[in-house]
């Protein structure tokens, strides 16, 4: 029988899994780092927000998540052929001399590679 990350891999790569792959089975998630931190913004649960990108972020005090809250005054996209041009990201380089990964360091050693596959996952 294949280990989880086996069975996710053998299912990415058009293989046949040995079992049906469940959910986050196969990943090491790892939520602590400075650039999820960076993205994740100012979010607080009954507030909005704008975060790096300029999306608004409404997060309802009865909701589990915020939510993205688009409108043609807000959209941070208005033409989808100029993307490029129009998106704008922040400039990770320049923030990397301050960006501590200690922590995050720290988190991924804990995972058994042999096993797991390192992620980060940053919910809305």
């Amino acid at each position: 029988m294949r280990t989880e990350k086996e069975n996710f891999l053998c299912l990415v790569n058009h293989g046949t899994p040995d079992r049906l792959v469940a959910n986050y089975e196969a990943l090491g998630v790892v939520r602590v780092d400075p650039v999820t931190a960076l993205d994740w913004g100012p979010r607080k649960r009954g507030s909005s927000c704008v975060d790096v990108y300029g999306t608004t972020i409404l997060w309802p005090e009865d909701q589990p998540a915020g939510i993205p809250y688009i409108t043609e005054e807000n959209k941070v996209i208005h033409h989808i052929e100029d993307w490029r041009n129009e998106l704008k990201l922040p400039d990770y380089d320049a923030l990397e001399p301050d960006m501590d990964w200690s922590e995050n360091a720290r988190l991924v050693a804990q995972i058994d590679r042999s096993q797991k596959l390192v992620t980060s996952i940053l919910p809305t």
